[in-house]
């Protein structure tokens, strides 16, 4: 008799971003090993047509008060999660511990893909520190409390999965038992593509955060006279909307907006080279779409990064905040098209190696149904 599985997800498509894109490729695949009970997640729009799903899909709006919102997910998961056998959250990690382990005992397995007290500080601006600094530095009341409780509901789950080495090191250093933490890589299939004109010059992908670093890439293209496009949307998009104007962008930059999942690969593929400018990456998802979309990568080599690309192998890592460095990896690709294409060739290699989809939802599954799957 085969488990029933709820997800739990702060994101899901059409919404873009790391987990919106994993789940769109896994949860096909894991409803080969469980019944799927569906997909309870947040949405910033009121109405969202998820018909296309072959699974049920409960929505709660992202804009509500947040204590209001936090009792509604509770009672949500905890109603949800009594039909289930197994949970796996991917978000909303408070809410679901504490429907899970206190309202319905069910096996709980989260998927940890970046430190949200880092993101949060960071985003207001409370911090500076990088992701690593952040991790064993000294902290004030408020965060030392918020550090506990993180603590305490990842503590709670059965397993943690994290997408690479970086993370699980990260996850380890938060008081949770190693045994528990799995390391992961994410896969996707390579994107089956028609040759086209290449209308860009530089595509970024992600969602519209401060730590994508898409202001700076703007005013690099804009310097360079480069044909960039940015795809995604988010909260930043009006803060990049400004910048556009006011820099005289528009001959040089298109901001895309939001696009369905499937479009993504297409997208890159219009560009001659795929950036990621971010401070800081657990194992990044849209990397491995540039990789199957064929399009060579210049990245920042933070956090998991280095995990998805291999210097000078599949792609070109530049240190983080140095402007100078990004603008001479990008040009080397613009300026020399056959070391783009090695280095792109390679990159989809790594797609049925490294990051193979049937190695992801195997290990994936068999962590999911517990130590006797494995036994």
């Amino acid at each position: 008799m085969r488990s029933t599985l709820l997800v739990v997800s702060g994101i899901f498509p059409p919404e873009l971003g790391g987990p919106a894109k994993y789940l769109a490729t896994a949860l096909p695949l894991l409803a080969q090993h469980f019944d799927l009970l569906g997909v309870y997640t947040q949405s910033p729009v009121r109405q969202v047509d998820d018909s296309a799903h072959p699974f049920k899909v409960w929505r709660l709006r992202r804009f509500r008060p947040r204590l209001v919102r936090m009792l509604r997910a509770i009672l949500a998961i905890a109603r949800l999660a009594r039909r289930a056998d197994i949970v796996y959250g991917h978000g909303m990690m408070l809410e679901t511990a504490l429907a899970v382990r206190l309202l319905r005992r069910r096996r709980l397995v989260f998927k940890i893909v970046g430190d949200l007290i880092w993101e949060r500080e960071i985003v207001s601006g409370r911090t500076a520190l990088g992701f690593g600094e952040f991790q064993t530095a000294r902290h004030g009341l408020r965060v030392k409390a918020l550090r506990r409780l993180q603590a305490w509901y990842v503590g709670s789950a059965d397993a943690v999965i994290v997408p690479s080495v970086h993370l699980a090191r990260a996850v380890a250093g938060w008081g949770i038992d190693p045994q528990r933490i799995h390391v992961v890589y994410n896969s996707v299939d390579r994107a089956d593509l028609q040759p086209t004109a290449k209308s860009f010059d530089v595509v970024s992908v992600g969602r519209l955060l401060g730590l994508k670093g898409f202001a700076p890439l703007i005013g690099l293209a804009v310097r360079r006279g480069w044909r960039l496009k940015i795809v995604g949307d988010g909260p930043e998009r009006p803060h990049l909307e400004a910048l556009v104007r006011e820099c005289g962008a528009g001959p040089f930059v298109q901001l895309r907006g939001g696009v369905a999942q499937e479009q993504v690969p297409a997208e890159i593929a219009s560009a001659r080279v795929f950036v990621l400018n971010s401070i800081h990456e657990g194992l990044p998802h849209v990397v491995l779409e540039a990789h199957a979309a064929g399009t060579p990568v210049v990245a920042t080599d933070v956090g998991g990064t280095g995990e998805a690309v291999a210097h000078e192998c599949s792609g070109l890592l530049v240190p983080s905040g140095d402007e100078a460095a990004l603008e001479s990896a990008i040009d080397r690709i613009l300026e020399d098209p056959e070391f783009g294409a090695r280095l792109a060739e390679r990159g989809t290699a790594s797609l049925a190696t490294t990051f193979s989809k049937r190695h992801m939802i195997e290990t994936t599954a068999q962590i999911l149904m517990g130590p006797a799957a494995c036994g």
